[in-house]
């Protein structure tokens, strides 16, 4: 089954005629449960490009928007989160370097651990977070992919935490500033 997700993360926000990329996810009907949270976490799975790579689109994110039958929901950093469709206009229209720290997006009383649960199970180890809140927060695998990260934002600190099995994360041993792991 087809299900749409507003790329509203890495393709920047609508200004000067630019329009909303709609990222195009397929989840095989016989993995669908019925119940809105594990459907939800499966199309932001197989909206990775681990899963399905689509040139030129990034993976599902947090600050995107996925439609579930007839609902808008906000991939947020512990999960997901029903929207309104006003909502969804103050959030495409928002500068999206720091759109993971929206108020629409981090009011989730509810935290949901599954989406780390998720990237667990795919072998992620290791969530980054951009202590300047320009970056969105980021899962990557090794330690080697920490590095890569920092090269490519020099100019940036992280905070790191090992992902835990059960979605749970925790400070990582020895973090340091860029440049210095």
């Amino acid at each position: 089954m087809d299900f749409k997700v507003r790329m509203l993360a890495f393709h920047g926000r609508l200004m000067e005629g630019l329009t909303v990329v709609i990222r195009t996810v397929t989840v095989p009907t016989d993995k669908l449960t019925g119940h809105t949270d594990q459907d939800l976490n499966l199309i932001y799975q197989y909206g990775q490009n681990d899963f399905q790579p689509i040139q030129g689109i990034c993976s599902v994110s947090i600050g995107d928007v996925i439609e579930h039958n007839g609902k808008l929901h906000a991939v947020i950093s512990a999960g997901f989160k029903e929207i309104t469709p006003e909502q969804y206009n103050e959030l495409k229209h928002f500068d999206r370097s720091s759109l993971s720290f929206h108020p629409i997006l981090t009011d989730n009383p509810n935290p949901n651990p599954k989406m780390s649960t998720a990237m667990y199970e795919k072998g992620y180890r290791i969530l980054m977070e951009s202590q300047e809140g320009t970056v969105m927060p980021l899962h990557v695998k090794t330690s080697k992919d920490v590095a890569d990260v920092m090269r490519e934002y020099p100019d940036h600190r992280f905070n790191l935490y090992n992902v835990n099995e059960d979605g749970t994360v925790e400070a990582f041993k020895g973090n340091q500033p860029v440049g210095q792991l």
